[in-house]
């Protein structure tokens, strides 16, 4: 044992305290906390004498028979104790100190299994307290380096920071020791990063709600005033993620999207650009707006992307585009022109965005937003945004009602979607009765089944929508559309089986006309089924950046007079011209998606 570590130490202190110190090294609780007290307004020379005291309340010996809430107390004290008195503690006593720590935080999670019910009031204040304590002996260059070589350190240090966020307020000086520590740390690094894992609760959902807490405990909302304090706190994360992934992308990513990282950074953005410049503004807000983007890109658009606007995405937007960072053009880019346009054939985004964009508009106005690159971007997404909400709210309504018709072709029923009973594997083959379904089963449902599965990751909102959305953008468009199948018919042999696709991935409606293709064998066999009242239809649409959706449906219509005037028509060999449209629209024939 180190000289100055010794309990003979206190026979240089004088009276009371000597009496006192005596007492608390011998485990007196209440001359513990009298000791702890003295501190402050002691002489350097007697805190000097007063560590002992409280490095002998470290030791795990002679634990048999112990009143326990008492033997815990007094351990938090002497943890706290030799935090307070770290400046005055030689390295090599230092060094020991440490070691102490170690062996009684160790002692004490073992305990803890043991004995859930007599350490669970204790387990934030010891952990808060163990956190506290290694980070300020690692201000000590010599014990800094035995820290960084302790076996699973990161598990425990990980402990105390989910004990110290969750126990509140956090004195400043272990704030600066703690943001210190995670901006050396990297996730890149495998061990760290299993053993944070681990300290956090054992499961990446752990790690992540302990990041978001950490966040949210700097920036507890978007009108925060942000601090140099608060700006390093959040930074001190970010730096964490540098060189890895799997903060955007890959199943840490993934367990903060579940835990709402999406509405933490853009909470976090908010302050930052309403609140006053701090130190940080500069790098932080480029930083934490890409991680947003790049996000996005790579989650499914229903809900998350809801989830963002309902949390504020839009003002953000405005804030960010206006301050003509040029970190910020390119994931400004991404934004307005493909990620928010492509998910505007959403039900549950369109039903978010009235409010999102009145909140929004209030902020366009100004000079510097007016002036961004994006502004055009900004104008376009909203005039999209616009004419979308519209077709949702006549959706609302009732106005753009369809009836459906069941799905076995040979049948003529055509009821309401409530009337007809849904497969179950696929959820988008409806049928008027369980023979029809049968029938259609046998006839090839089976084998397109599994590919009808491709919306199955939308809400039944949001595929009803895209049903109605898809029907209400085939009237609109259907004397381009029926041109552009006479010239598709034209550039074909005769009785050459087609699609439209109407590609939503992009945001403003695409669609063109095209050849079923070989794979495409079973839909052709439902288009022969239908006798010209069938026509297929390829929606597409986009769940992020890498990843399109695209399913069939079928326009069912109640005569084949279309079919057969198109054929007719497409078979003279005149080129197409708008009176040959205008004869195939003034067809009166009833159709639904």
């Amino acid at each position: 044992m180190h000289a100055s570590l010794r309990l003979d130490n206190f026979s240089r202190l004088p009276e009371p305290s000597k009496a006192l110190a005596i007492s608390a090294g011998n485990g007196s609780l209440e001359d513990l906390k009298s000791l702890h007290r003295l501190i402050p307004d002691s002489p350097v020379a007697h805190l000097r004498l007063f560590i002992p005291a409280f490095y002998a309340n470290l030791s795990p010996d002679e634990l048999q028979d112990v009143n326990w809430p008492d033997r815990l107390s007094r351990a938090i004290l002497a943890l706290k104790g030799l935090s307070a008195l770290q400046g005055h503690l030689v390295s090599k006593a230092s060094v020991e100190v440490w070691s102490a720590v170690w062996v009684w935080i160790n002692f004490f999670a073992e305990y803890q299994q043991q004995h859930p019910d007599v350490t669970s009031t204790f387990r934030i204040p010891m952990y808060t307290e163990f956190l506290t304590t290694m980070l300020s002996l690692s201000r000590d260059a010599e014990t800094s380096a035995k820290v960084d070589a302790t076996h699973r350190m990161r598990v425990f240090f990980t402990r105390g920071w989910l004990a110290a966020i969750e126990g509140g307020a956090m004195p400043q000086p272990l704030v600066d020791d703690l943001c210190r520590v995670l901006m050396e740390l990297s996730f890149a690094d495998p061990t760290t990063f299993a053993e944070m894992t681990e300290g956090a609760g054992g499961t990446l959902d752990h790690l992540a709600s302990l990041i978001i807490q950490h966040v949210y405990y700097f920036v507890p909302h978007k009108d925060h005033t942000m601090s140099d304090r608060d700006g390093f706190g959040v930074f001190c994360i970010a730096r964490m993620f540098r060189g890895d992934v799997s903060m955007t992308d890959g199943p840490l990513s993934d367990a903060l999207v579940a835990h709402g990282i999406v509405k933490c950074t853009i909470t976090v953005l908010h302050a930052l650009c309403v609140g006053p410049e701090i130190i940080i503004t500069e790098q932080l807000i480029p930083m934490q707006f890409v991680a947003l983007v790049t996000r996005m890109r790579n989650i499914p658009h229903s809900p998350r992307i809801k989830e963002a606007v309902d949390n504020g995405l839009l003002p953000v937007v405005v804030l960010t585009a206006s301050l003509h960072v040029p970190d910020l053009l390119i994931p400004l880019h991404h934004l307005l022109q493909e990620i928010l346009p492509s998910s505007l054939s959403y039900h549950s985004v369109l039903s978010s965005l009235p409010t999102a964009l009145e909140e929004a508009n209030d902020l366009v106005d100004t000079p510097g937003f007016r002036t961004a690159p994006h502004f055009n971007a900004w104008n376009q997404f909203v005039s999209l945004a616009t004419e979308r909400v519209a077709v949702m709210r006549l959706y609302n309504s009732g106005a753009l009602a369809t009836r459906r018709a069941c799905d076995n072709l040979e049948c003529p029923e055509v009821r309401n979607d409530e009337e007809l009973r849904r497969c179950s594997a696929c959820q988008s083959a409806f049928y008027c009765s369980h023979p029809c379904q049968i029938a259609d089963w046998t006839a090839g449902h089976r084998k397109l089944c599994p590919s009808q599965k491709d919306f199955g990751h939308l809400s039944t909102p949001d595929r009803a929508f895209l049903r109605a959305l898809l029907h209400h953008d085939y009237e609109a468009a259907r004397a381009e559309i029926l041109a552009a199948q006479l010239r598709f018919l034209r550039a074909h042999p005769p009785g050459t089986l087609f699609f439209v696709t109407f590609n939503y991935a992009a945001g403003r409606l695409r669609f063109e006309v095209g050849p079923l293709t070989g794979s495409s064998a079973e839909f052709g066999n439902r288009v022969a089924r239908g006798g010209g009242r069938v026509e297929l239809h390829l929606v597409v649409v986009t769940e992020g950046a890498a990843s399109k959706r695209g399913v069939v449906l079928a326009m069912r219509s109640g005569s084949v007079i279309v079919h057969e005037r198109l054929a007719a028509v497409a078979a003279g060999g005149e080129p197409v011209t708008p009176a040959m449209v205008q004869e195939l629209l003034a067809l009166e024939v009833v159709r639904t998606h």
